[in-house]
């Protein structure tokens, strides 16, 4: 009876063993292990909005991420049993890899650990150059964004006083993840960008209001100073030398902005350039500001518009170093032409007398 008994206790454990070893492979092989533990291949996943944890799952395995859409379908609904109900996916996309077990992938998407796109604007930058940025991502079409910023409602909508967001793209590392629209880009590089600035410049529009002017005009004025100079230390000069032409009534005579209103480089004006009909002409008869800023300026610029240093220079000179020497009245900026026509062309290997194109100022 005994015997009998244990024989047949043998042959439930005979079918039994494999079945449950079995059951443990498959369980190994779809719910723990990797596709391919030694694969180094990287794969774009993206998940749509309000897509199911069942969609999600066929979409990993349709993608060559996971084995079977089981695995993360019922590993999903286990850690939402866990946390008592709420466990969200955010839409967007994930660097995934069939070397990722079902878990280490459920761990990245419920950590919302999407990939990330970085764009990097540079004091000084120009709206294309921004624009060429943003569509160096793959986040949106450079067409499109230029369209876009063409559109006037989308410009208010950002809260921009001017047919163009120039000046309003501030320097700074701005990051965005998938899926986001042009538009959205657009509206939060500029959000960024004004509450960085109100930030690093504290009560910077109460600061222009006492000193009459209007916030837009601080940043137009800015822009210029970022154009002239790449040196901390000269951007409060200038800006003075900007206030007293201003105080004066005197054309400020920016190369840079007629640079940028006639698409061309500063070193490619010439004397006829100054009778252009452009708007950013502020050479002549042309006095106040441009209509825009020339640029994105930067944070010490924008300092230094609300900060001058007190002097009363009027003109400023770059020097064979790219520095710059000021003068306050024509006298000492003609010595200060004279003097460095001569000393760039010691530097170039031969000297010769200064000739009167070196003293002729341009557009007087």
């Amino acid at each position: 009876m005994l015997q009998r008994f244990f024989y047949k206790m043998g042959l439930v454990g005979f079918v039994v063993c494999p079945l449950v070893l079995i059951g443990a492979w498959i369980y190994y092989l779809f719910f723990v292990s990797a596709l391919d533990k030694n694969s180094t291949q990287t794969i774009a996943f993206t998940v749509g909005d309000s897509w199911s944890s069942k969609k999600i799952g066929e979409e990993l395995e349709a993608q060559g991420v996971l084995r079977s859409w089981a695995s993360f379908y019922y590993l999903y609904r286990q850690m939402k049993d866990e946390v008592g109900g709420e466990l969200s996916i955010a839409a967007g996309e994930y660097e995934l890899s069939p070397a990722m077990t079902p878990e280490q992938v459920m761990q990245k998407m419920t950590s919302a650990e999407r990939v990330q796109y970085t764009i990097n604007i540079a004091p000084g930058a120009t709206v294309p150059e921004v624009v060429s940025s943003i569509a160096a991502t793959k986040l949106a079409e450079e067409k499109e964004l230029q369209d876009l910023l063409r559109t006037p409602v989308v410009l208010t909508r950002a809260g921009i006083p001017a047919a163009t967001p120039e000046g309003y793209f501030l320097e700074g590392t701005y990051v965005f993840v998938k899926p986001i629209t042009g538009e959205r880009i657009i509206s939060k590089i500029i959000e960024q960008s004004k509450a960085a600035l109100e930030q690093k410049v504290e009560n910077w529009q109460a600061r222009a209001a006492k000193l009459g002017f209007r916030p837009y005009e601080v940043l137009v004025l800015a822009s210029l100073i970022e154009k002239e100079t790449s040196v901390d230390s000269e951007r409060p000069k200038i800006a003075s030398a900007l206030h007293n032409r201003i105080k004066l009534e005197m054309p400020l005579e920016s190369k840079a902005a007629l640079a940028y209103g006639l698409e061309k480089p500063i070193g490619a004006l010439t004397q006829d350039d100054v009778s252009s009909s452009t708007q950013y002409n502020t050479f002549g008869s042309n006095k106040g500001l441009p209509p825009t800023p020339i640029c994105s300026p930067g944070y010490e610029s924008i300092k230094a518009v609300l900060y001058p240093e007190v002097t009363d220079y009027i003109y400023w000179v770059e020097t064979p170093g790219q520095t710059h020497e000021f003068a306050a009245n024509i006298r000492q900026y003609r010595a200060l032409v004279s003097e460095n026509a001569a000393a760039a062309e010691a530097a170039r290997g031969g000297a010769r007398d200064v000739t009167p194109e070196d003293l002729e100022i341009l557009g007087e």
